[in-house]
């Protein structure tokens, strides 16, 4: 019975070695594994990084006092609308459709955290048109028309100014801030967005 006791306790040894190193190396495999996917994430948050058209020098530009049209046709100074900094949108259907998609989707989660009433969507679209796209994606945030062209004075003159969707920040002397040049694939976790969170959060 002693050989047979010690035979089965070598054999339990074994076992438990061979288990032990399967365990280490699937760790080691693992390990490796998240290395690998950790550095794709780098790389393509770096590449974000690059794409983002922050345009620094449209900073600091005061706007026109321009007319918008609310939901009640009601036309409305944009002065008179801006009571405290606000992230404006300005929407542009014509871009292209996973633009826009994306771009949509981030305000609403924008507007989850910061506040959908801190946000104003604005475009040259039908009002109709523009309340059933947002009601699809399930946004509240005030939208109005403008009537004339809504120039945003960019340095950056390869960009088509009146034809690409727009982020920026507008205080209550018409006043532009982190201005956001939208286009490609887009998410929330941008830093440009992540900004713009930092932004709001810290004045509430």
């Amino acid at each position: 019975y002693l050989y047979i006791v010690l035979a089965l306790i070598t054999i339990f040894s074994l076992l438990s070695i061979l288990i032990s190193s399967r365990t280490v190396e699937k760790i080691h495999k693992e390990n490796i594994e998240i290395k690998e996917r950790n550095s794709i994430l780098a790389e393509e948050v770096e590449l974000l990084n690059k794409k983002q058209n922050l345009d620094y020098n449209s900073e600091s530009r005061v706007l026109s006092n321009l007319l918008l049209v609310n939901w009640d046709k009601d036309s409305i100074p944009l002065k008179q609308l801006i009571d405290k900094p606000k992230l404006i949108y300005r929407f542009y259907k014509e871009t292209c459709a996973q633009c826009y998609e994306d771009e949509l989707d981030i305000l609403k989660k924008i507007g989850e955290e910061i506040g959908e009433n801190e946000i104003f969507i604005i475009s040259d679209m039908d009002l109709n048109e523009l309340k059933a796209i947002l009601i699809r994606k399930g946004i509240n945030s005030p939208f109005f028309k403008y009537k004339n062209r809504f120039n945003i004075p960019f340095d950056q003159k390869e960009f088509n100014q009146n034809n690409i969707g727009t982020f920026f920040i507008l205080d209550t002397g018409l006043k532009t801030d982190l201005v956001y040049i939208a286009g490609g694939r887009q998410n929330e976790f941008m830093p440009y967005f992540q900004r713009v969170k930092q932004y709001f959060i810290t004045r509430s």
